[in-house]
C-alpha cells in the first residue's frame, strides 16, 4: 500500500508531492525566520538592559516571539517522531495486509482442495454403490460374507469394486503432501 504522496521513481514527483515539498520549504523558511528573529531580538534586549521603557517594550515583544518560537520548535521536534511512528505503523499495516492476503489465498486453496477431495470421494462411493447394485450385493450381505455365500459373478464384482476403490483412493492421496498421507 503506498501513500498518495509517495514518489514513483520512473515518472518523477507527482503534483501532490511537489505541493507537499513546497509546503515543507515554506514552513521551514517561516520557522527558521521566527527563531532567528527571536534570537536577534533577545540579543538586542540584552543590550537594552538598564534602559527601563525600552526594556519593557523589548520584554513585551520577546514574550510574543518566545511563544511563536516555542510553537515552531515544538512543531518540528514533535513532527519528526510522529512522522517516524506513522511510517512505521504504515509498514506494519502493509505487512499485516500482505500476511492476511497470503493466508486468505492459502485458505482458498485449501478449501478448493477439500471440495475436490470430497467430490472425488463421492464419485468413488457412487461408483461402488452402482457396482454393488449390479452384483446384487447389499452392505448387510458384506458383513457376513464368505466365499461360499456368493456366486463367481459376485466375487468378480467385489474384486472390481475393490480395485476401483483402491484406484480412486490412490488418485486422491497422490494429490496430498506426503506428510498428510497415512501409510
Amino acid at each position: 500500500m503506498s501513500n498518495p504522496g509517495d514518489q514513483d521513481s520512473s515518472t518523477g514527483p507527482t503534483a501532490e508531492q511537489r505541493m507537499l515539498n513546497i509546503r515543507e520549504i515554506v514552513t521551514a523558511i517561516l520557522g527558521i525566520a521566527i527563531v532567528v528573529f527571536t534570537l536577534a531580538l533577545t540579543g538586542l534586549a540584552f543590550s537594552m538592559a538598564g534602559d527601563g521603557p525600552q526594556m519593557r517594550d523589548a520584554i513585551t515583544v520577546l514574550t510574543l516571539l518566545f511563544g511563536l518560537a516555542g510553537v515552531v520548535v515544538g512543531y518540528y521536534f514533535g513532527r519528526v517522531p510522529a512522522e517516524a511512528r506513522a511510517v512505521e505503523a504504515q509498514k506494519r499495516a502493509d505487512t499485516a495486509n500482505h500476511a492476511m492476503d497470503t493466508a486468505s489465498k492459502a485458505m482458498d486453496a485449501a478449501n478448493q482442495d477439500k471440495r475436490t477431495i470430497i467430490s472425488q470421494a463421492a464419485a468413488i462411493h457412487d461408483g461402488m454403490e452402482d457396482k454393488m447394485d449390479k452384483a446384487g450385493l447389499t452392505p448387510s450381505m458384506l458383513e457376513n460374507l464368505t466365499i461360499d455365500s456368493i456366486t463367481p459373478h459376485q466375487w468378480d464384482q467385489i474384486k472390481a469394486i475393490l480395485t476401483s476403490v483402491d484406484a480412486g483412493i490412490s488418485g486422491i492421496t497422490k494429490t496430498l503432501p506426503p506428510s498428510e498421507r497415512s501409510n
